[in-house]
């Protein structure tokens, strides 16, 4: 039997409470199978064999398809801000000059 990677133990456990931001993390989780337009039917049957437990439903996957537009702008625009922060950091890093050598000119 394979070891439960941490994120399958986190999604099994806010399944089991009912969290409200379980289906979140679920498309988190799952993006490249919602990206396949696969049918509801068959994202039901392969998110819950991986999870290795029948907790999703067809009316998680239709919930997930409704809002995960929202989720993927929420997303970029989080990466972009963490981007933007990064870049500023390596600008700001860039611009000092080095006092460990002599400077000519």
């Amino acid at each position: 039997m394979e070891p439960v990677s941490l994120t399958t133990e986190l999604l099994l456990m806010l399944y089991e409470r009912k969290d409200v931001k379980r289906r979140s993390f679920l498309y988190m989780h799952y993006q490249r199978l919602f990206a396949q337009h696969y049918s509801m039917g068959f994202l039901v049957e392969l998110i819950n064999q991986d999870l290795g437990k029948a907790l999703v439903s067809a009316r998680d996957i239709k919930y997930i398809r409704a809002n995960m537009h929202r989720w993927k702008s929420e997303l970029i625009s989080q990466d972009v801000k963490n981007m933007d922060g990064e870049q500023r950091t390596q600008t700001d890093a860039g611009d000092d000059q080095d006092l460990t050598t002599p400077q000519t000119g």
